[in-house]
Order: C-alpha cells, then sequence, then structure tokens
C-alpha cells in the first residue's frame, strides 16, 4: 500500500492558538510590569513545561492544552472546542514581617486576575486570528491548589481554564472524471418561448 496523502500536515488549529495564548500573556505582563504594576514580574512564559519551578525563578506562566472535544462534523470539517490551562507559579521567601506563603498566595492572586482580564479583553475576542478562525473564547474557571505547609519555598499554584471554539479542516481529494460529455447547444428566446437550437 503507497501512502495517499502527499503533502505536508499542517498543524490543528489547536496548537497555534495555544502558541497565540503565550504570546499575548507575555506581550501584556511585560507591559503592565514595565509601565503600570511592578507585581507582573514574571520570569517566563512557557508552552507545556513540565519543569517544576526553582529556587531562582518567584513567578512564571505555563500554558498547556489540556483537551479538545469535537462535533458538527462534514466530510472535510469538525468544529473542536479546546481547553487550554494557563498555570501561575509564585513562590515568596519569609520575611521577618511578611510570610512567605502569604505573599506567595497574594502574588498568585493578582497574577490569575490579571490574566483573566487580558484574556477577556474584547480585543483579543478573536486571539489576533483571521475573523472566522476563532467561535468564541471564555475563560470558564479558576483553580487555586492548596499550599504545602512543609514547603518551606512557599510556591504556590494557581489555574485558568480558557475554552475557546474553532474549526478543524481536512484537505478534499478531487474526484477523477471519470466519463465526459459535451452537447453544443444553447436556449434561445422565440416567439413561443425559451428553445434549445444548435
Amino acid at each position: 500500500m503507497s501512502a495517499l496523502i502527499n503533502y505536508t500536515i499542517p498543524k490543528r488549529t489547536f496548537e497555534p492558538i495555544r502558541d497565540r495564548i503565550a504570546q499575548i500573556l507575555f506581550v501584556e505582563l511585560n507591559n503592565q510590569y514595565l509601565n503600570y504594576n511592578p507585581n507582573c514580574n514574571v520570569d517566563g512564559v512557557y508552552i507545556e513545561r513540565k519543569k517544576p519551578i526553582d529556587q531562582t525563578e518567584l513567578a512564571f506562566v505555563n500554558i498547556s492544552v489540556i483537551n479538545g472535544v469535537f462535533d458538527n462534523k462534514t466530510q472535510g470539517s469538525k468544529d473542536g472546542t479546546y481547553q487550554y490551562a494557563i498555570d501561575i507559579f509564585t513562590r515568596a521567601a519569609s520575611e521577618s514581617n511578611k510570610p512567605g506563603d502569604k505573599e506567595s498566595q497574594i502574588l498568585l492572586e493578582s497574577l490569575l486576575s490579571i490574566c483573566d482580564y487580558i484574556l477577556e479583553d474584547p480585543q483579543y475576542k478573536t486571539l489576533l486570528f483571521a475573523p472566522g478562525t476563532i467561535g468564541g473564547i471564555l475563560v470558564g474557571e479558576m483553580q487555586l491548589r492548596e499550599q504545602n505547609v512543609e514547603d518551606a519555598s512557599n510556591v504556590s499554584m494557581g489555574r485558568l481554564i480558557l475554552t475557546v471554539r474553532t474549526g478543524e479542516t481536512n484537505l478534499l481529494k478531487y474526484a477523477p472524471i471519470l466519463q465526459q460529455s459535451f452537447t453544443i447547444s444553447n436556449l434561445a428566446y422565440t416567439n413561443k418561448g425559451y428553445q434549445y437550437i444548435s
């Protein structure tokens, strides 16, 4: 058997959407940090990072795909509803008058709030894709992980769940013409009505 798909298979839409979410958060958090809010200082915005926060980082954001559900299937397309996790990790050292666990949690909640605002801003309703690519977005859930009381690093973690509706397509193969037939006739208006003539 030989291969039937003889071209480079394009990425599904969920991959560039994940990357665009990371780009938007990187640009907007950096803008907030440089111009408006020192709490927006994150050490990085990542995609699909699995490595936990280390001792040199105070905060980072990680975007990953959770799942996709499909419906409205046709021969060459289907609609997809994807969920993305926007995970935020923060860490704070304890000082004499500032407990690190509290400072870490407050910073986490602030960053969750800011990221929610960015993603829900009407200017990003299409995530800057061409009109028609995105059918809708919604930050539908916020989750907070309980802090480990034995963690001297005071790491806090929270998650926003972003749902994005989009379409997926496949190229349709053109069927070969099995038989052709040509006729030479024209439809003309005569005094008796429309009539086929040679």
